[in-house]
């Protein structure tokens, strides 16, 4: 008997020591579990890769379902590592591209996905006013610009500058799971 996509996600993420909620949660956005999806800029499969993409991770069919699954997680790991393991920031890096995140420059469709990401993986608030679909959506994930001065944290007045970039990678990982704690 073949294993479910899900399962095949699961034991992928496992392999590649990525948390397989993480795993489980983007291919549910990207695709709804469809190996068949293709997105109107040339996504393909299960985790929507995009052919340059699946070349440089070594996918050399990204419609075969296993090859797929395979550099659906090694992207998403390879965002969590470039991002100091913030979730948040892999996921946003993952829909819009590590350049929109790294310059702050992230979209509002992204914020959306990162928001639901964050609830379908517990790290967001818990539903309340100014909610869709049960999903409670933060403010703008500007935060996402923590890799460098000048970013602007939501609820502060104005931008904050002058900290290296290491310390803002591990300050917006504490950031943002206080944010959405």
């Amino acid at each position: 008997m073949a294993l479910s996509i899900q399962q095949q996600i699961v034991n992928e993420a496992n392999a590649q020591g990525v948390p397989s909620n993480y795993m489980l949660a983007i291919a549910n956005q990207e695709s709804g579990f469809n190996q068949a999806a293709v997105g109107s800029s040339g996504e393909i499969g299960v985790f929507q890769l995009m052919p340059g993409t699946a070349a440089s991770l070594g996918v050399t069919n990204p419609a075969d379902l296993s090859q797929n699954i395979y550099g659906g997680v090694a992207y998403f790991k390879q965002m969590l590592n470039q991002f100091g393991g913030n979730p948040a920031l892999a996921a946003a890096a993952y829909n819009a591209g590590p350049g929109a995140v790294s310059s702050g420059n992230i979209p509002s469709s992204t914020q959306s996905y990162v928001s639901r990401f964050l609830a379908a993986v517990g790290l967001s608030p818990s539903p309340a006013a100014g909610t869709s679909a049960g999903v409670s959506i933060p403010a703008p994930i500007e935060s996402a610009s923590l890799l460098g001065p000048g970013i602007i944290i939501p609820g502060l007045s104005a931008p904050v500058s002058g900290i290296s970039s290491g310390i803002w990678i591990a300050a917006g990982a504490a950031l943002l799971l206080l944010l959405f704690a």
